[in-house]
């Protein structure tokens, strides 16, 4: 394997150092080190990037999904301190995974290609309309009635989920194993919190769509103002 990858990270950082290494063993040694999100943007604009490690501190992974064309690269993130709670949000925030200073080289560069493989072998489903109401995770895109909706990926896979269900319920563990591709851990509250986020975003937008809780089980999507009582799921556009 031999990607394209861009590391940035605080400068004089050095627990970066073997993070640096364990990609370098992963994904081949096309490895770009910048310190600044002005170098970052200019390294992104410059070419296409199969994976980017980045430190919040210096590029928040919420703007770097914003910013990121179709296609969006490996997104890891990388903390030089271990912290559960900043990782969660790293994650939350459309992360593929996040590695930290205490993994030693061998976790980190299994980690690395795992998040690869994951990526690579995901087939994303077909984009969905339901009334006025599109999704097209792959690209990141979401809208109503043709009205762009700030949604970030991970939200456009959430919803995109939803919508493809075509009003039936869809779970906690089946939508965790859509989106993020894996079981979903005991306990894990990360799609209640993008679900949250989601009716939020929706709510500001003016988007008649409701997404209903199913106490004990998930949530469906009930929309309301498009083109009739008749309206129906499309997939595959």
């Amino acid at each position: 394997m031999s990607l394209d990858a861009l590391v940035v990270v605080r400068a004089g950082d050095r627990t970066a150092t073997a993070m640096v290494a364990a990609l370098a063993e992963a994904v081949g040694e096309r490895s770009t080190v910048v310190h600044t999100s002005g170098e970052a943007e200019l390294a992104l604009r410059s070419r296409t990037r199969d994976v980017v490690v980045v430190d919040p501190d210096v590029v928040t992974v919420a703007a770097l999904a914003d910013d990121h064309p179709p296609g969006t690269p490996v997104v890891i993130g990388w903390l030089a301190v271990r912290s559960s709670a900043r990782a969660a949000k790293l994650l939350n925030a459309g992360a593929d995974e996040v590695l930290d200073a205490s993994m030693g080289d061998a976790e980190l560069a299994a980690r690395i290609r795992r998040a690869v493989q994951r990526r690579t072998n995901h087939v994303p489903t077909a984009p969905a309309v339901v009334g006025g109401l599109a999704v097209d995770a792959r690209l990141h895109q979401a809208s109503w009635h043709g009205m762009a909706l700030p949604l970030t990926p991970r939200e456009c896979e959430v919803l995109q989920v939803l919508v493809a269900a075509a009003g039936a319920t869809v779970t906690r563990e089946v939508i965790y194993r859509q989106v993020w591709r894996w079981a979903m851990p005991r306990g894990d509250r990360t799609v209640d919190v993008n679900v949250k986020r989601l009716r939020a975003k929706l709510a500001a937008a003016g988007v008649p769509v409701r997404i209903v809780t199913q106490p004990g089980l998930g949530y469906r999507l009930d929309v309301h103002g498009g083109s009739g009582p008749d309206e129906t799921i499309v997939t595959g556009l």
